[in-house]
Formats: structure tokens, C-alpha cells, sequence
């Protein structure tokens, strides 16, 4: 258990957030989004992989993201 209730986790490159979403997903069944932010428009990062509910929540999240810029 963790005090509170995640949102959003940030983390400082690309292969620590593929493992620690992987974990999350495999052995805590979470749901999950992912998009890199610093281009002119959020990047939708998605794997093989994904659930198809995944792929959808990831593409959400970019499209949220690019109507509030």
C-alpha cells in the first residue's frame, strides 16, 4: 500500500518508465496511458504490447493534452 492515490508518475528517461509501467501493468493490473511531452505536440508512446483499452487511454491523453496548449 501507498499513501494516496496516483495520477501521474514522472521519471527521468524512457527505459526507467517502460519498466516501472510494465510492473504496474503485469503484477498490479493497472491501467495505463503514456505520451512524451517537449515536442510541438505530446507524442502518443504505446507498445505492442498494450491492451487495446491502453492504446485508447494513451491516445485520449495526447489529444487532451494538444487541445489545452
Amino acid at each position: 500500500p501507498v499513501a494516496g492515490d496516483t495520477d501521474i508518475m514522472l521519471v527521468p528517461t524512457i527505459e526507467v518508465g517502460n519498466g516501472i509501467g510494465k510492473c504496474l501493468t503485469y503484477m498490479a493490473d493497472a491501467k495505463s496511458a503514456g505520451i512524451i511531452m517537449g515536442a510541438k505536440a505530446p507524442v502518443v508512446l504505446v507498445s505492442r504490447a498494450d491492451s487495446h483499452e491502453s492504446k485508447l487511454y494513451s491516445i485520449a491523453l495526447g489529444s487532451v493534452i494538444a487541445a489545452n496548449r
